[in-house]
C-alpha cells in the first residue's frame, strides 16, 4: 500500500457494519466505462493522506475482484481488525490523451456493529 492524497470527495456514504474478525465485500459499481480504477482507505482528515489499495497487487486481507458484467470492482476485506475500520473510496478514471479525469466513485464507511 502507498500513502496518496486524494482530493475531496463529497457525496452519500454506505454504511457497512461487520463483527471484528468478520469478512466484508465491498462493491463498486462504475455505471460508465472506465480506464482505470483505484480503492483509496481512512481517508477521514482533510490533512490524513489516503491509502492506496492496489487493484492488482492488493495487500494480505484484502482482494479485489471485477465483475465485468455489472461493471463492479468489488474490495473484499478479510479477518477485519478495529486497524481495518474507517471510509473506503473507489474511485474510477477516465483517460483521454494526457489528462485523467475522475468519472465516478462511492464511498463506504466501515464500522463493528453496535458501534
Amino acid at each position: 500500500m502507498t500513502c496518496q492524497c486524494v482530493e475531496s470527495i463529497s457525496g452519500a456514504v454506505v454504511e457497512q457494519t461487520v463483527r471484528p474478525g468478520g469478512n466484508i465485500t465491498l462493491h463498486c459499481d462504475l455505471k460508465t466505462d472506465v480506464e482505470e480504477v483505484e480503492w483509496y482507505w481512512n481517508c477521514t482528515h482533510p490533512k490524513q493522506q489516503a491509502i492506496v489499495i492496489s487493484v492488482k497487487h492488493p495487500p494480505p486481507g484484502f482482494s479485489v475482484t471485477q465483475n465485468s458484467s455489472t461493471k463492479s470492482f468489488d474490495l473484499r476485506i478479510e479477518n477485519i481488525t478495529e486497524d481495518d475500520l474507517g471510509l473506503y473510496y473507489c474511485i474510477g478514471y477516465k483517460i483521454t490523451g494526457v489528462k485523467t479525469r475522475r468519472v465516478t466513485f462511492s464511498k463506504f464507511k466501515v464500522f463493528f456493529e453496535g458501534k
